[in-house]
């Protein structure tokens, strides 16, 4: 018998019921390599799908060699024509966008008065006494020192500042 399985081929063994098995053996292996793409019994199929991927590297390889040899030239131009070249040129030149607020800040005084202050990038500042209330707008002369504007005037770093001679916090 274990001749029988060392040597699955059929007629190799004078015995009949080795010859059974041997090709039940066979026929089971064919079975199996039916099913399954890779397997010990079957390891032909494993050559065939293997050799496709070299093969389409070298064609995709071919691919782009022959593309790269195309002459590089400029694009064609179709249209010249800008309906609105004429409405550009005699455009007013672009302003600079408005400043956006680089703080805001909610301050309550000595007093228990609040006030709103946004601070903006463009040096000026807009001081509120309500929360929707009518904004008052200050600036900055030459950058530095307090905002100053209709009588009023803010003066400090962001979280303790003098507002109208009164010492707020935030």
């Amino acid at each position: 018998m274990a001749n029988a399985l060392s040597n699955p081929c059929p007629g190799s063994s004078n015995d009949m019921g080795l010859d059974r098995l041997a090709e039940a053996v066979h026929a089971e292996a064919e079975t199996v390599c039916d099913t399954f793409d890779l397997d010990d019994l079957c390891c032909t199929r494993e050559g065939s799908s293997m050799n496709k991927t070299p093969l389409l590297a070298a064609a995709a390889s071919a691919a782009l060699f022959v593309l790269s040899a195309c002459q590089q030239s400029a694009p064609e131009v179709v249209n010249t024509y800008d309906p609105q070249a004429q409405a550009l040129q005699n455009a007013a030149p672009v302003t600079a966008p408005p400043p956006m607020i680089s703080a805001n800040k909610t301050y309550r005084c000595a007093d228990n008065s609040l006030y709103y202050v946004d601070f903006y990038t463009n040096n000026t500042a807009t001081i509120r006494t309500t929360r929707e209330g009518a904004t008052t707008t200050l600036t900055q002369t030459g950058g530095t020192g307090p905002f100053t504007g209709s009588g009023q005037s803010v003066s400090g770093n962001e979280s303790h500042v003098t507002i109208n001679g009164k010492s707020c916090h935030t």
